[in-house]
């Protein structure tokens, strides 16, 4: 089984059958944090370190809790292999998911920040019980302020990376207009094209532990990438290697897999966006 810090996203696999079953903590040997990585049994049961692979004596469970303390909120079993130690805290989960107590744009900074310095750990610790609103909802408003971004700095100063039949720039507030109104329509295809496309790559690798839903919520997360588009002219090229980046990192660690298990995902992906890149070249007479 592979344990994965939720504070730091530090991960390692252990063989399951050489833990005791009292044992049900872990101990981070990069950040120290203790945390749960299965069900629990009676109190003072003993810790496992990471990196050594040895049992540590018990802790009295108050100290540990002073030290760590756990959420009070309902815990409910969680898709795929995923260890259930609990909610975690808020500064460890995806933020945005407290949009309403923290503030929607503090909560949005918060979010992006966190998957774009520390993607593994805000996988490990991605909830999938609350409502697939909250990563739609994020994906739909990140993509759009990249969308807008682009949009404007391909109006302001073009790109020279692009030929000018895939320039995103408006030439008049109709074309604008125009963009608001099918930009989320677009955007719930391309959502579910991607991952769809992933999911079965994962299907047919055997990587997939979860379910589609899961696949989908790792594309909403991975738009943070997008706001590289404040960069003018590469940003947005940028920002899709980074996307993809995240991509195989949070299949990785939600799926419970390895890279290798993930990449022809991402190899079916590539394939099905030449064809149809090909496909519109050639529409357009470009080919």
């Amino acid at each position: 089984m592979e344990i994965c810090c939720p504070q730091c996203g530090y991960g390692k696999e252990v063989d399951e059958a050489a833990l005791t079953p009292s044992v049900t903590f872990a101990t981070c040997p990069e950040c120290g944090h203790r945390f749960r990585f299965r069900d629990a049994v009676p109190e003072n049961e003993p810790d496992f370190t990471l990196d050594s692979g040895q049992e540590e004596p018990a802790r009295d469970s108050a100290v540990v809790e002073e030290d760590h303390p756990h959420p009070t909120s309902h815990t409910a079993p969680e898709e795929g292999p995923m260890p259930s130690w609990g909610q975690p805290q808020k500064a460890e989960a995806e933020i945005w998911a407290y949009a309403r107590e923290v503030g929607v744009v503090a909560a949005l900074i918060a979010n992006t920040r966190h998957i774009l310095q520390r993607p593994q750990g805000f996988f490990a610790t991605m909830s999938r019980e609350v409502s697939f609103l909250v990563p739609l909802s994020y994906y739909l408003i990140i993509s759009l302020v990249g969308i807008g971004l682009e949009t404007f700095w391909q109006t302001a100063v073009g790109n020279p990376i692009l030929p000018e039949a895939f320039s995103g720039a408006v030439s008049s507030p109709g074309e604008m207009i125009q963009l608001v109104m099918f930009s989320p329509v677009v955007l719930m295809l391309y959502l579910y094209a991607l991952s769809g496309i992933l999911h079965l790559g994962l299907v047919l690798t055997g990587a997939a532990k979860g379910g589609v839903r899961t696949t989908m919520r790792v594309v909403c997360y991975s738009s943070a990438a997008d706001m590289l588009s404040i960069i003018p002219v590469v940003g947005s090229l940028l920002g899709g290697l980074l996307r993809l980046w995240i991509i195989v990192v949070g299949l990785r660690t939600v799926h419970g897999t390895t890279t290798a298990r993930v990449l022809p995902s991402v190899g079916l992906l590539f394939l099905s966006l030449l064809v149809i890149v090909a496909l519109t070249m050639r529409d357009l007479g470009m080919l």
